[in-house]
């Protein structure tokens, strides 16, 4: 399962990518965007592999440049097989590549295989209201916020999220539209 974009190869993690995730997981400045855990050292990170490999409810990603150099990670998740529901994560662990159009090649072409090879009719995410970076890139995607899971007593750490999603019907007029 490799699927592409005008800038970007995706391809499952590989054994030897877990360096790249392991690197981009112990960032501090990208765990600022990122909720939950990640694993934080080797042995986790191959016990984190392992079980994504099990997972039929989930599909991880490494995002790389045409020239086949790693750039980041993408993952659906909570893949709901009967309603065709998925969640999306994306991280774009070089942060030399941020502001480059990869995230946004790499989410579009994420949509085109969830919803045209994968059957999937509803991709949604949460991204931290201070993301504006990645909220600019949703919706450019076709992504529309449904809603804010507000955070009723700011504490460090604890941000309010936006909900966001697209639906098939919704990104089959916009591919309609840009064609």
């Amino acid at each position: 399962m490799n699927f592409c974009g005008e800038k970007t190869v995706i391809r499952p993690i590989a054994p030897g990518d877990l360096r790249y995730i392991l690197e981009w997981n112990n960032d501090p400045e990208l765990q600022k965007f990122l909720g939950g855990d990640s694993a934080r050292t080797l042995e986790k990170c191959r016990a984190w592999y392992r079980q994504a490999l099990s997972d039929r409810h989930a599909k991880y990603c490494l995002i790389c440049s045409t020239a086949g150099v790693p750039l980041g990670d993408l993952e659906l998740i909570n893949i709901s097989w009967r309603s065709g529901d998925a969640e999306l994560r994306i991280r774009i662990g070089e942060k030399n590549c941020w502001n480059h159009g990869y995230g946004t090649d790499s989410v579009q072409a994420l949509l085109r295989y969830a919803f045209s090879d994968m059957g999937l009719n509803r991709i949604y995410l949460r991204v931290y209201y201070h993301n504006t970076r990645a909220i600019h890139v949703y919706e450019k995607c076709g992504f529309k916020r449904e809603g804010i899971l507000r955070n009723k007593k700011p504490r460090p750490g604890f941000q309010d999220i936006i909900l966001m999603r697209i639906i098939r019907s919704e990104y089959e007029r916009l591919v309609k539209r840009s064609a």
